[in-house]
């Protein structure tokens, strides 16, 4: 998939991903959180995946991919994406929560 979709269309691909992130943190944890801000969104989502029992359960990579899932339904639901959209949406999601996790640890990436 490498160069198949420009900047923009990736920029914007993170963009929607993480703007309903923010709802779903709004929702559950009632805090409002700036996607533009990087360390406190991160922290946030953390916040939220917490709030969930994450990473202490059964399978916590399976519920990581089911959020992503849930949000995506959420957006076909409002009309903001369609079907085709799920692989560039999910590639999104998970490579922010992989990146976030990394630094996290400590890795600048």
């Amino acid at each position: 998939m490498k160069n198949f979709f420009s900047k923009e269309e990736i920029s914007k691909i993170y963009s929607e991903a993480k703007q309903l992130f923010a709802i779903q943190i709004k929702r559950v944890l009632g805090i409002d959180v700036d996607i533009n801000e990087r360390d406190t969104f991160e922290k946030a989502m953390f916040d939220y995946l917490h709030s969930h029992g994450w990473p202490n359960m059964p399978d916590p990579d399976k519920f990581v991919l089911n959020q992503a899932e849930n949000m995506f339904k959420e957006l076909l639901r409002l009309n903001l994406v369609k079907y085709t959209d799920w692989e560039p949406y999910y590639m999104a999601a998970i490579t922010q929560f992989e990146r976030a996790q990394m630094r996290r640890a400590g890795f600048n990436v």
